[in-house]
Order: C-alpha cells, then sequence, then structure tokens
C-alpha cells in the first residue's frame, strides 16, 4: 500500500509522509517477528537459526542496493516504487500461499 501511495502522490509531501508511516507500520516489527518465527520453529538449532538472520537481512540489504542502482543508472526514481509494488504484492501472495503449512499452530 505505501509503494502505491508513493507512485500515485510523489510529488505531494503529504503522500510521501503517508507512504512512509504505512512502510514504517508494515516493516518495523518484521525483523522482530522472523526472529521469534525462527526461534519457536528452529527448535533444538533455534540459535544457528538466529545467527543467520543477520545474513540474510545484509545479504537483502546489499542486493537491494546494487539493483536500486543498476535500476537507476537506466530508469527514474519511480521504477524503485514499481519494484517495491511487485515485490510487496510477491511477499502476500507467499504469505497467503504458507501461511497455514509455514508455521503451524503447536498444540
Amino acid at each position: 500500500m505505501a509503494g502505491v501511495v508513493l507512485l500515485v502522490g510523489h510529488t505531494s509531501t503529504a503522500a510521501i509522509a503517508v507512504a512512509t508511516v504505512l512502510w514504517g507500520i508494515a516493516f518495523g516489527g518484521v525483523s522482530a517477528q522472523v526472529q521469534a518465527a525462527l526461534t519457536t520453529t528452529g527448535g533444538q538449532d533455534s540459535d544457528i537459526a538466529n545467527s543467520f538472520l543477520p545474513v540474510a537481512f545484509n545479504l537483502a540489504i546489499f542486493t537491494a542496493g546494487i539493483l536500486g542502482a543498476a535500476l537507476l543508472t537506466v530508469f527514474d526514481g519511480l521504477v524503485l516504487t514499481v519494484v517495491m509494488i511487485v515485490f510487496g504484492l510477491t511477499a502476500l501472495l507467499l504469505t497467503l500461499y504458507g501461511r497455514r503449512t509455514a508455521f503451524p499452530a503447536r498444540l
């Protein structure tokens, strides 16, 4: 949603602020949620699973920087918003598809 607001209202300061708040709300708790999920599903190996979390985040940041720089050499800055929307929709679809099997409820 933040990407759509940013794409449509990229010239408006208010729209940029709304997009920033939406992104912060959506992404702000991800690190703690992923760490909790890794701890829960990792069982006895949760310490090993959690040690890969910062590696995964650092690789994602590195890859996004390289991809963003490559895209900005060819396109204008709005391409990053389009990529944000595409990745967000992909994550939503994967979440909806795997939500029942990825982390089954424990009794």
